[in-house]
């Protein structure tokens, strides 16, 4: 461990999970650098690679070539093609252009909102052209495809990728902690239509049941997530982590033992 102040990047640092982990980190002391498409300390668009590109050179120049925690939490809910380039492509590139940084800190993690609605019949032709990593061919896929068939791929696409990077030399052998936080419905700007329209509520409740019968708020995502991104986090590493209130040990029950 290390008493240290840390420097932390967080993606989505605006908005919802990823304000409410901005807010923890500086709170516990260390110091955030937010990423978000028009706020923060860096402004960039990671749904383009100019955007992604832009970003890890400003947060090298930022961190002083060092960071102890990324947190990717960047992510877009009805933009069609768009969503995959944000959700998925845009979160790789994260964990990828920022790696290096992390390899200089003496406890690096990072941490990824993934969602429980990557377990949710996931589209395989979809999912396997973003781990491919041709973000062209994913994103005319893509087309036609409902909004949530879009969201979970890129989701489920995000949770495979992390599990196998988590091991790898490269992250595991420095010491690089990866995990992911997949959360149920949170009560945050991007699920806002969910909860103000009553059908659209119903039929959330319907399809995606929660055994704790309400909704989680971002502070609930970002205590799991501050651990996980914290040096007391010293052995766990490759997980996907529901915190969902039961959803996912519903839908699936032990089939995962």
């Amino acid at each position: 461990m290390t008493c240290e102040r840390r420097t932390a990047l967080v993606t989505g640092a605006a908005s919802g999970i990823g304000l409410a982990i901005a807010r923890g980190l500086r709170a516990a002391g260390s110091r955030v650098i937010g990423v978000d498409l028009r706020a923060g300390e860096i402004a960039a668009d990671l749904g383009s690679e100019a955007g992604r590109t832009e970003m890890a050179a400003q947060a090298e120049t930022l961190s002083g070539s060092r960071l102890d925690a990324v947190f990717a939490c960047a992510g877009i809910l009805g933009g069609g093609a768009n969503t995959l380039s944000v959700n998925y492509f845009g979160a790789v590139a994260t964990l990828l252009l920022l790696r290096p940084l992390l390899e200089v800190s003496p406890a690096p993690r990072a941490v990824v909102i993934g969602s429980v609605a990557g377990y949710n019949k996931p589209d395989e032709p979809l999912i396997g052209a973003c781990l491919t990593g041709d973000e062209t061919r994913a994103r005319t896929m893509a087309a036609g495809r409902d909004e949530l068939n879009i969201y979970s791929a890129a989701k489920t696409g995000l949770a495979r990728f992390c599990r196998a990077q988590a091991i790898r030399p490269e992250w595991a052998e420095r010491g690089i902690l990866l995990n992911v936080v997949a959360p149920g419905l949170v009560q945050t700007g991007l699920n806002r239509e969910t909860f103000t329209d009553p059908k659209r509520r119903a039929a959330v409740a319907a399809m995606m049941p929660c055994p704790l019968r309400r909704h989680a708020q971002p502070e609930e995502i970002a205590s799991l997530a501050l651990y996980l991104g914290s040096p007391e986090n010293s052995f766990v590493t490759g997980q996907v982590i529901y915190a969902d209130g039961g959803q996912e040990a519903l839908q699936r029950g032990a089939e995962m033992i």
